[in-house]
């Protein structure tokens, strides 16, 4: 099942696959050819005294069959990496996509260093697994099997020990697999966990240093790495073991053919052309065995890394099925975004994160999302971006069921500031421009402007072409909060949802992105995510959870009168 499903990641694959067997056939056929000549050949100048003339035509088709066998093995190996480079190119284009597709609320229950190894040491396992070792297993049935045949024919005694003989290879191959199995998934485990590690490191080597934590990061590092050396060394010494075992079976196995063949051939019970052609042909006979044998350990890893990758790929996307419809409900059709009873739970936890959430933003709407921690605010988020699919209620993008609606397509319509703000490594103006491409810099300078940023940008030695490092380590992170900020700004979508948009910031950079989204456009939807109100504009629309429930909602003036945890919230912001 597990090949099956490699092969199947790319159509020409099988093809290929194929014709690496068929090529690898090819050249063991001519190895049988090319015995059956050599013996004539000497048994020819050793009994008959045969001249070079005499011998000359099976001489140069001798030499042609050698060529041919050269030609093979190559197209073999050939197509056998081949089939290999586009199985792996497939798995990891495959891999990547469905990760896109999970998101970013499924991929959270993942380690992102193990997902890297996965991903790139992982899949180039397969190399091995597709281009050498399941041609190898087909090759180590055919070319036994038709050397079999061939010294049936000659001597049958012989064809009964190579019959008898040769399938001891597999089973000590059978019988050592697992052993195999559970030292290359114990290998592979212990990559996982060493490249979780040193991500985990990497990241927080700032935090590290700060608290002199380094060192001792370094000694869990050093620790991980002498396990998974251990972990190898296991794997190597299973493999060098189980290879000088089916060694020592293959050369006790020729030895036997051999011992019986000279002492028949002395009692002049087999002719001395039959004898040689036997002796020629029992090595080839096990070479294929032997191969496997070889192989056999890194197609063991291959299959682990592939069993990873595959249960990666069969990791569900979310759901895109929604509760029926409730009769008679309405839906405005200028909605933006509306919640109709919309729950979320999320597999790891035992509490829903969102239960029974109703909502309608009609363009223009200025909505305050307000909460502790866990209240389920960052969850109505990825909700309301399409990256999540509720278990329970409905939801509307746009007048239409979400379920109709392509969730690329309506991403596009949102500005989207995560509490957390991803930056790559590139320069400033890369990362601003990865929410509008084509735009000029004039329309980056407003953007930056407008989230406070400009300041700061133009104080860098080279201003918009400044290198941010990996996740913005060069800069602080109020400044990779404001490059989040403009990105949305730089987005100019109808939506806009901000979580925490002026966390980080002082007290003037507040003022200046409070003052920036009131001059937003009338028409412009706004949904303000925070656990406070200090720093957020003016809103007309109120609505507080907690513990994944709405408490309370309503316009501002409303609350202030009659709620309970808003007058709270309201006071605090007073007094601060």
């Amino acid at each position: 099942m597990l090949e099956r499903r490699l092969l199947a990641l790319a159509h020409a694959a099988p093809r290929l696959l194929a014709a690496a067997i068929a090529a690898g056939t090819l050249a063991g056929w001519t190895s049988i050819g090319l015995a059956w000549l050599v013996s004539r050949m000497i048994g020819g100048v050793f009994l008959r005294g045969a001249t070079l003339p005499q011998i000359l035509t099976p001489l140069v088709a001798a030499a042609a069959l050698t060529a041919l066998r050269a030609a093979m093995s190559w197209a073999s190996d050939a197509a056998g990496q081949s089939a290999a480079g586009r199985v792996k190119h497939a798995a990891r284009t495959r891999l990547i996509e469905h990760l896109f597709a999970l998101g970013p609320a499924s991929l959270t229950r993942q380690k992102a260093g193990e997902l890297t190894a996965t991903v790139g040491e992982g899949i180039d396992a397969l190399d091995a697994f597709v281009g050498q070792f399941m041609p190898q297993r087909a090759l180590a049935l055919l070319v036994p099997l038709s050397i079999v045949v061939v010294v049936l024919r000659i001597d049958p005694i012989s064809a009964v020990l190579l019959a008898l003989t040769g399938p001891l290879i597999p089973l000590f191959l059978w019988l050592v697999g697992d052993t195999s199995a559970r030292q290359a998934r114990r290998q592979w485990r212990t990559l996982g966990r060493l490249s979780a590690q040193f991500l985990d490191a990497l990241q927080g080597l700032a935090t590290l240093k700060a608290f002199d934590r380094s060192r001792a990061q370094g000694e869990r590092i050093r620790a991980a790495s002498e396990s998974f050396r251990w972990a190898t060394m296991r794997l190597l010494r299973v493999a060098f073991l189980s290879s000088l075992t089916l060694e020592w079976l293959a050369t006790i196995s020729t030895a036997l053919i051999a011992v019986q063949v000279g002492v028949r051939l002395l009692y002049a019970e087999l002719s001395f052309e039959a004898a040689l052609l036997v002796l020629l042909l029992a090595p080839e006979f096990y070479l294929p065995l032997r191969t496997l044998g070889a192989r056999f350990h890194a197609g063991a890893a291959g299959g682990e890394a592939a069993g990873r990758v595959f249960q990666l790929l069969d990791e569900p996307l979310p759901l895109r099925h929604l509760a029926p419809r409730p009769t008679g409900a309405a839906v405005p059709t200028k909605a933006i975004l509306a919640f109709d009873g919309v729950s979320f739970g999320y597999p790891t936890q035992p509490q829903p994160a969102l239960s029974g959430m109703t909502l309608q933003l009609s363009p223009g709407t200025r909505l305050a999302l307000l909460g502790p921690s866990g209240a389920g605010k960052t969850t109505f988020a990825y909700l309301a971006l399409g990256l999540l699919q509720p278990t329970g209620g409905w939801m509307v993008f746009d007048g239409r069921p979400a379920e109709d609606v392509d969730p690329a397509a309506w991403r596009r319509r949102v500005s989207w500031l995560p509490q957390t703000v991803a930056l790559l490594d590139g320069t400033i103006e890369e990362n601003l421009r990865l929410a509008r491409p084509g735009c000029s810099r004039d329309s980056l300078r407003w953007a930056a402007r407008c989230a406070g940023a400009e300041a700061f940008i133009n104080l860098l030695p080279d201003g918009y072409d400044t290198r941010v490092g990996t996740s913005g380590i060069r800069l602080s992170a109020g400044e990779v909060k404001r490059i989040g900020l403009a990105r949305a700004f730089l987005r100019d979508a109808p939506l806009w949802i901000l979580d925490e948009p002026t966390a980080l910031l002082d007290t003037d950079l507040e003022a200046i992105v409070r003052d920036s989204l009131s001059a937003l456009p009338a028409e412009r939807t706004l949904v303000l995510i925070a656990h406070r109100l200090a720093g957020l504009p003016p809103c007309d629309q109120v609505l507080v959870l907690a513990e994944g429930r709405t408490v309370e909602s309503g316009s501002p003036a409303v609350l202030a009168e009659h709620g309970t945890i808003y007058p709270q919230l309201l006071a605090a912001y007073q007094q601060g």
